[in-house]
């Protein structure tokens, strides 16, 4: 994930740090945000999908109107809260008997396809990578099927 940082010029830090500018916090609780309501969509029919949008619409609108003075950052507490999350995920990985380190490069590999045609990011205003022409979506069927999976289809 590091190089992809380094690749499409997203900040990061190689050691522990509160030091993290508010642009680039809002930015990272924005696309933490985005997946879990991906994980809600992935799981949940169209009706339940509309109601938990309006959700996660009031939460990245909270998002967008903070400002300095509502940052105070407890290391430890992210620290705990981020390997929290990752312990939940691969719980749920589990729960659903996905392959995640598998899956993980497939994401990984579709994610570097971002750069445009001479192998620049391209960034939303608000710093998101966004997707070049040169883009290939992540193909996980053919992975979740290797490792057992069956369509009900």
């Amino acid at each position: 994930v590091k190089d992809f940082m380094i690749i499409f010029q997203q900040p990061f830090s190689s050691v522990p740090t509160t030091d993290v500018p508010l642009d680039t916090i809002k930015l990272r609780l924005r696309l933490s945000t985005e997946e879990l309501e991906e994980l809600f969509f992935g799981i949940l029919g169209k009706d339940a999908q509309k109601a938990v949008n309006k959700y996660f619409h009031d939460i990245n609108s909270f998002i967008d109107s903070l400002s300095e003075s509502d940052i105070d950052i407890k290391i430890d507490e992210v620290a705990d809260a981020l390997t929290d999350i990752d312990y939940i995920n691969n719980g749920n990985a589990a729960v659903f008997g996905v392959p995640i380190d598998a899956t993980f490069a497939e994401v990984h590999r579709s994610n570097l396809s971002k750069l445009d045609e001479l192998g620049r990011p391209i960034f939303r205003e608000d710093g998101k990578v966004m997707k070049g022409p040169k883009y290939s979506p992540p193909n996980l069927m053919p992975i979740l099927e290797a490792y057992g999976y069956k369509s009900h289809e």
